[in-house]
């Protein structure tokens, strides 16, 4: 099993990539990762690649973690407002992947919450979520900026890399579950509150 990334697409046009959608990646990492997916199918006809995007967890801090921690800290916070993807737990992968291997299939598989998004729209999530479970926020608001000309990014990045999940529910019979319910399962787990 290889875990491996949206960023293997080029992010147009604006429409969910399905797994045999051309994979034209505009940077290294993207790049890199579509050799290693290459690399093993080759080596073992069994593999099962599966790009995820988005990825948040309780192993590590991630995006939404960020955003809240900058928010208690500041009155001003803001994201990228013009490149979307899935977000996607870390356990639903998890779940996902066991459904997979159980079902005996092989290849490349998509796997990631429901729903496109915007970074921006991704971190007013978490603030809302974390707004209705009583965390304490100095900003409620995100702001919104371009990727272009972003100092952050300095390699290119695909502006739209949602994923097509069909195949995996068409294997397993399972949907994922919308990503704003994913995230605020997570940040309940995460902050120590009960459901």
């Amino acid at each position: 099993v290889q875990i491996s990334t949206d960023y293997v697409f080029e992010g147009y046009p604006h429409a969910a990539r399905v797994e045999t959608d051309l994979a034209k990646p505009v940077n290294h990492y993207g790049r890199s990762k579509l050799v290693g997916e290459q690399s093993v199918l080759a080596a073992h006809s069994e593999a099962l690649v599966l790009r995820v995007s988005w990825l948040f967890g309780l192993e590590k801090p991630s995006f939404p973690d960020r955003i809240i921690r900058d928010a208690q800290a500041r009155e001003d916070v803001s994201a990228v407002n013009d490149k979307w993807a899935c977000p996607t737990y870390a356990d639903d992968v998890t779940e996902w992947t066991l459904a997979l291997i159980n079902a005996g299939h092989q290849g490349v598989v998509h796997l990631c919450n429901q729903g496109a998004c915007t970074w921006s729209e991704y971190g007013q999530a978490a603030l809302d979520i974390a707004a209705s479970l009583g965390l304490p926020l100095k900003a409620r608001t995100m702001r919104g900026h371009s990727m272009h000309g972003f100092s952050l990014f300095r390699a290119a990045r695909p502006p739209y890399t949602a994923l097509d999940t069909s195949l995996f529910s068409q294997r397993t019979g399972l949907t994922p579950r919308p990503w704003r319910e994913a995230l605020e399962e997570y940040l309940r787990a995460r902050y120590a509150l009960p459901a």
